[in-house]
């Protein structure tokens, strides 16, 4: 009688079968929590490159608009008790600084396309809170012919979101009397020459902004106040005609009197003359035309040239007679006769 006997065929047990289901799921949880933890880490650091920009672009947008600062300073509308409608303002409210100044604008700048051909705005830049919560920095233009009539009608201008989330914005200024910065700035009429500008931004997933998130801003006004002195100065004096002892174009030169005639007016006998002296040899060249020329009166002497068919020629006896006179100085320019 025959047996039949079975071959035995290679397969998984039921343990080992069990064994790899664990292995794997934990290499699916290894690849899941590592795919988490990058996505968590690209998520965060795409929010914080976001807020640096944020930040970057509302502090530089705030320097330019405060670098193209103007003040028309008006003396006699301040005698008169009325107010500068350029003034530099800045107020402290609900823990935010306020600052609002009138800037003459480039035309690439944000919002310019609402005032065609008026550079020239109010601008404020204020921290206001919204509906949801948050606070938001904001930026308003106003243009300045019609500044008063808008907020009196109650007009809130061109509003312009710089940063959203706003936990921290603070503006200090250099004062000369202090030598250091301070957080107030109490003289309108007066451009501050530094400012520091402090900006933190809440993040989305926290409460408060953290220390690492503080932005700060330092920078120098290039702008000045415009007196009215540099928009009208006043004329120059008229420039001298004539001689005379001081002179202007063409006016007398000392100089050009002969020595021996100067030694005459020298009563100290120095070889100096002083300011008495002077004056007393230019009124003595003045009555007698010494240097009348082209510079007009007490100009140098004009050159003449001698007339064909020659002769002596001319001497400056004949010039200035007084001088031959009383000096005996004599220059003959001698020209030979044509053959």
């Amino acid at each position: 009688m025959k047996i039949k006997t079975h071959k035995k065929s290679a397969a998984f047990t039921l343990i080992e079968t069990m064994m790899a289901v664990l292995i794997l799921s934990m290499a699916i949880a290894a690849m899941h929590s590592t795919w988490m933890a990058i996505l968590g880490a690209t998520r965060s650091g795409a929010r914080a490159t976001a807020q640096i920009q944020r930040e970057r672009v509302a502090l530089g947008t705030m320097e330019l608009a405060l670098n193209c600062s103007v003040i028309y300073f008006n003396e006699n509308r301040q005698n008169q008790g009325l107010t500068n409608v350029y003034s530099f303002m800045v107020e402290d409210i609900d823990g935010f600084k306020n600052i609002s100044f009138v800037a003459r604008l480039p035309e690439d700048f944000l919002g310019s396309s609402h005032f065609p051909h008026q550079p020239i705005r109010r601008v404020t830049l204020q921290v206001e809170p919204t509906r949801g919560g948050r606070n938001d920095l904001v930026m308003r233009q106003w243009q300045m012919t019609k500044t008063v009539r808008a907020m009196e009608d109650g007009d809130d201008g061109l509003a312009i979101t710089l940063a959203r989330d706003v936990d921290l914005f603070e503006v200090k200024f250099w004062s000369s009397i202090a030598e250091d910065y301070v957080e107030y700035w109490d003289e309108p009429e007066v451009l501050p020459k530094r400012i520091r500008i402090y900006l933190a931004l809440r993040d989305e997933a926290s409460e408060e902004a953290v220390a690492e998130a503080l932005s700060m801003r330092e920078f120098a006004l290039v702008s000045d106040v415009i007196s009215e002195e540099m928009i009208s100065p006043d004329p120059p004096p008229p420039a001298a005609r004539g001689g005379g002892s001081g002179g202007g174009r063409g006016g007398f030169d000392p100089s050009k009197i002969p020595g021996p005639l100067r030694d005459r007016f020298d009563a100290n006998k120095n070889g100096k003359l002083d300011p008495a002296e002077l004056r007393a040899l230019g009124e003595w060249a003045k009555k007698r035309g010494f240097g009348r020329g082209q510079g007009g009166r007490g100009g140098p002497i004009r050159a003449v040239r001698p007339s064909p068919g020659g002769g002596e020629g001319l001497s400056a006896a004949k010039l200035c007679p007084a001088l031959d006179q009383e000096a005996a100085v004599v220059v003959v320019v001698k020209r030979n006769k044509p053959s």
